[in-house]
């Protein structure tokens, strides 16, 4: 066994290393294989391996769950994930409702949501402090996402819940740009404008891009702005979000797009202006939109809000 997990922590080694997942990580073969090598788990199985809770939830086999989800099992961790974390990495529809129906607790703490490579710093910083409802958010990418999301809502998982990093489900959910996620959770009553909180700096800055303004008080539509993410922000506007709500740094959604984190989205600001966001609006330092896109250099961005912001 020692052999093949070796094996699969070979392939792709550097970036499972950057993880966490490298020879000292507690993860057993089959666990590993559950995660990133599917048909491996078979052949252990049918070797005799006995199954445990986590890998039979990263790969949907009910029946092991039902079997195996014990109070004490469903709270168990492996590199940091409980079994229900397992389950909503691999996107497992099947799984979650399996142990939601044992009786797994839809709130539960979960250390980290994913395999990100800044949440081996949080963790060492001692930051945690997520649950399942924040990582079907964040692994909205999943065909089953939104059904994981709202299984997770009407077992009682909390919509407003803020995480380590200070974002509620929301805001997760318009950072990676989920739209089928972000119905979901409107659907079932989240706040479109609820803020985020602030959280430690150091943990935002694991999280952000080195020339970042710490920001809070922020909407899923500014968070969406950040990102770029156009999808989520159509979304969000036709569900009424604010385009007048203000972040602790007094900046519109309209500011913030203006200078997005990771690159210039010109026609996300175009569409926050076609609905009518104000582009001569001041941020708390007196700028305005277009002055913050020029600098920031994009070059696009300034040219759709500066004729208007006159």
């Amino acid at each position: 066994m020692e052999r093949c997990r070796t094996l699969i922590l070979e392939g792709h080694k550097d970036a499972r290393a950057s993880v966490g997942l490298d020879a000292q990580c507690d993860l057993t073969a089959l666990q590993l294989a559950s995660l990133y090598e599917a048909p491996v788990v078979e052949t252990l199985l049918a070797a005799g391996v006995p199954c445990d809770l986590h890998s039979a939830c990263a790969t949907g086999r009910v029946a092991d769950i039902r079997r195996l989800a014990t109070p004490g099992a469903c709270a168990a961790l492996a590199e940091h994930l409980t079994p229900m974390g397992f389950a909503i990495n691999r996107g497992q529809l099947a799984s979650v409702r399996a142990l939601l129906e044992s009786g797994d607790d839809p709130c539960r703490p979960l250390p980290r949501i994913g395999f990100f490579v800044w949440e081996l710093a949080a963790l060492a910083h001692g930051h945690g402090g997520w649950a399942p409802l924040h990582a079907a958010c964040a692994h909205g990418y999943a065909p089953d996402a939104a059904a994981i999301a709202s299984a997770l809502i009407d077992a009682g998982g909390d919509l407003e819940a803020p995480c380590a990093l200070g974002d509620r489900p929301i805001h997760l959910a318009a950072t990676y740009g989920w739209r089928p996620v972000l119905n979901a959770l409107l659907a079932a009553g989240a706040a479109v404008d609820s803020r985020t909180q602030s959280a430690p700096r150091a943990l935002w800055r694991l999280a952000s891009p080195e020339s970042a303004e710490p920001a809070w008080g922020q909407t899923a539509l500014m968070v969406a702005a950040r990102e770029g993410a156009l999808e989520a922000a159509k979304c969000l506007l036709g569900h009424g979000a604010s385009l007048t709500a203000r972040d602790n740094g007094g900046r519109t959604p309209l500011h913030v797009a203006a200078c997005a984190w990771w690159k210039e989205n010109a026609e996300l600001a175009a569409l926050l202006m076609e609905a009518g966001a104000d582009g001569s609006a001041l941020d708390g330092h007196g700028r305005k939109p277009w002055e913050l896109a020029e600098q920031a250099g994009y070059k696009a961005t300034a040219a759709v809000l500066e004729p208007r912001a006159r």
